[in-house]
């Protein structure tokens, strides 16, 4: 083989090995990265439904990155650097794009746990260990797995360290403890309000009985032009005088109204009066047609 020949082999496998090596870094750069899990915290809710937050590490950024989910998420925020980013779920996966290292993500489920009766259980298979924080008051009635620690959370809550894979959790809630209600009792008066009391007490008795009174002695209401009692008692006195006992007897009007109404009838100058042996006596002084 000559000279020639063997450097255009030579060339010839350069080219190609070059080519072969740009598309391997062109295939590099565009594939999925694999990130690093640092955290993934589950927190259940009393109402069934879970949080799920995880905190990602993203090597040699910007990268597209993959991560598959436990169960389909409600809702779901991706977070790169501390900024929202573009995501879209699909088939059991998360799909966004990082452009910095640290990614946070938070999601909300409603398919980890079930309710039988008066117990919950929660059935999850995945790929991370985790931390599972439980609702308050929880009591845990079994676990599937032994390999677990437990630990108590800032606001008091249950929280265990668990291990990747397939596991589940049965718990439930104690019934809410109902308050006893207690009678109440109100504190006896003062011994020195009672002569109070009873004051007011009096005061308003007699305010009554007054208004009362008042109500009755306005049941004839008497008007400044005349009704037809007092045509009555003037028409009676048409006879000749006569005392307030006979006009009483005529009319049937009682003692107290028609002594009113005498009076009345005296001052508008329809009657006087004169007194014979201690009785007085009415008679007419103008027409009252």
């Amino acid at each position: 083989m000559d000279r020639a020949m063997e450097r255009r082999i030579y060339y010839i496998t350069y080219i190609f090995i070059s080519i072969i090596l740009i598309g391997i870094n062109l295939d590099v750069g565009s594939s999925y990265s694999q990130e690093i899990i640092r955290e993934v915290v589950i927190e259940l809710n009393i109402d069934g439904s879970t949080n799920i937050n995880y905190k990602l590490y993203i090597p040699n950024p910007p990268q597209d990155v993959i991560l598959n989910l436990p169960d389909d998420p409600i809702f779901f925020t991706v977070y790169v650097n501390g900024s929202e980013v573009p995501s879209y779920y699909e088939d059991g996966r998360l799909y966004f794009y990082a452009d910095s290292n640290d990614v946070e993500i938070i999601i909300l489920s409603n398919g980890l746990t079930r309710k039988e009766g008066f117990r919950w259980i929660f059935t999850i298979d995945i790929q991370y260990p985790f931390k599972l924080i439980l609702p308050s008051n929880t009591v845990i009635l079994n676990i599937s797995i032994n390999d677990f620690s437990v630990a108590v959370e800032p606001d008091g809550k249950l929280s265990l360290l668990l291990p990747k894979g397939e596991l589940s959790i049965v718990y439930t809630f104690p019934p809410p403890e109902e308050a006893a209600e207690e009678p109440v009792i109100l504190p006896a008066p003062p011994s020195n309000i009672l002569p109070i009391l009873a004051i007011l007490a009096i005061l308003a008795i007699s305010i009554i009985y007054l208004f009362r009174r008042r109500n009755v002695m306005e049941i004839e209401v008497l008007e400044d032009e005349l009704d037809d009692r007092d045509r009555e008692i003037l028409n009676t006195l048409k006879g000749g005088m006569k005392n307030a006992h006979e006009i009483m007897a005529e009319t049937g009007i009682p003692k107290s109204p028609l002594y009113r109404r005498l009076k009345r009838l005296e001052n508008m100058g329809y009657i006087s009066s004169v007194k014979r042996g201690g009785t007085k006596y009415f008679y007419l002084t103008k027409d009252f047609n």
